[in-house]
């Protein structure tokens, strides 16, 4: 699986997530017998009413001496609506860091006569995870098990705003944040106000892992990848 740098520039994006899009029809099988994978639930990040098109979760695995700032980041296997899936990784400790989504918006321009010209710009728009809410995420992954990451439920902070910018997102950004973000996008604080690539906090508000909630996302996953080979690795499911 390979590491990840620029999740999202605002030319290319429907080429760097090309895959990601066609991930998302059908779950790639277990690349061995002690395959792995992680499940997790969050709610749905476009805006109400507004289409919006490759979502994915970027997760990072941590190592003993960094807490749960990492360099080493992934993007989603396969998401099925608000189910994301990280399949066939290296075992570990992992957390949720960040969701991607990219929307369209069109712009008519009357040229008389009936005709209309549309014209339309591609916005790549990041949300990252609050330091609370990627600790909460934590999980160890152990081979040959999917491992549930569980439910969540965060707001989302600054994409209300009038003229999200970079500059507001450093601004209130804790240490996690800022971290991720620059990680996803090297080129962020370069970045203007006009730019197509948008950054906002998502702050927790409330998160399961208990029994029910575990229940749940694991007859999710039998339906969204058991019938891809990962059935065996859902029935040994830990955490």
């Amino acid at each position: 699986m390979n590491n990840i740098s620029i999740l999202l520039a605002a030319l290319v994006l429907p080429f760097v997530l090309s895959g990601c899009m066609a991930g998302n029809v059908k779950a790639p099988p277990p690349s061995s017998d002690d395959a792995a994978g992680i499940v997790i639930k969050i709610p749905n990040t476009c805006l109400p009413l507004t289409p919006c098109a490759n979502k994915t979760l970027t997760f990072a695995r941590l190592h003993a001496d960094g807490g749960v700032i990492s360099d080493e980041l992934y993007h989603t296997s396969l998401v099925k609506g608000d189910h994301y899936y990280l399949l066939n990784m290296t075992p570990g400790q992992y957390v949720a860091v960040a969701a991607t989504y990219t929307r369209r918006v069109n712009n008519n321009t009357n040229l008389g006569g009936g005709a209309v010209l549309t014209t339309g710009r591609m916005f790549g728009e990041n949300i990252l995870f609050s330091d609370e809410l990627v600790r909460q995420t934590q999980v160890e992954v152990k081979p040959g098990t999917l491992a549930v990451m569980g439910e969540y439920d965060f707001s989302i902070e600054g994409r209300m705003a009038f003229a999200p910018s970079v500059a507001q997102f450093m601004k209130r950004a804790d240490q996690v944040q800022l971290h991720y973000a620059r990680k996803i996008d090297p080129e962020m604080e370069s970045r203007g106000i006009t730019s197509g690539i948008k950054f906002y906090r998502a702050e927790l508000e409330s998160g399961s892992r208990d029994e029910e909630t575990r229940r749940k996302l694991l007859e999710s996953a039998e339906k969204h990848i058991g019938k891809e080979g990962w059935d065996k690795t859902i029935v040994y499911a830990e955490n």
